[in-house]
């Protein structure tokens, strides 16, 4: 698949006190990054952040595991990416520098339950274990909770 490239320029906002990173963070959802070029620049008074992208429209291979997930496996999927978003904004950095698809998915293929075994996903090592790997289990964790109870929920209606 061939490389893409997309230039954001983003303005610094005094209400929020950063930058509005939400048509960003909506543009790479799905995308595969190769390289992250950025720049800060004034002009008239103002401050700017320019990202250029190199990136690959969604993979298929990401596409066709997902393809072939239960629904709760897409609500996990959900869950995790909905985790890492509010991450990102939180501090205002991109998703895919928290955690990539790729990662996510293998996540929801191992469903690690300690930190240890969150390091057997590729691209997660002690550092991303120990910054974002207890936020990552609860995640499971609220997910096991909510199957647990439809499950009961199932079983007294029958």
């Amino acid at each position: 698949m061939a490389v893409q490239v997309k230039l954001f320029t983003l303005a610094f906002q005094e209400e929020i006190q950063g930058f509005d990173t939400t048509e960003f963070d909506d543009f790479m959802k799905d995308r595969r990054v190769h390289n992250v070029y950025e720049h800060f620049f004034q002009k008239d008074d103002r401050y700017y952040w320019a990202i250029l992208l190199g990136y690959e429209e969604p993979v298929d291979s990401i596409h066709g595991q997902k393809a072939a997930w239960t629904n709760a496996q897409r609500e996990l999927w959900e869950m995790l990416k909905n985790w890492r978003l509010a991450k990102a904004r939180s501090t205002k950095t991109a998703p895919f520098l928290i955690m990539h698809d790729k990662q996510l998915v293998e996540i929801i293929q191992k469903m690690p339950e300690n930190l240890t075994a969150m390091q057997n996903v590729r691209g997660i090592g002690e550092k991303k274990a120990q910054s974002f790997g207890n936020e990552i289990l609860g995640v499971i964790a609220e997910w096991k909770k909510k199957q647990q109870l439809a499950r009961e929920n199932t079983a007294q209606k029958t």
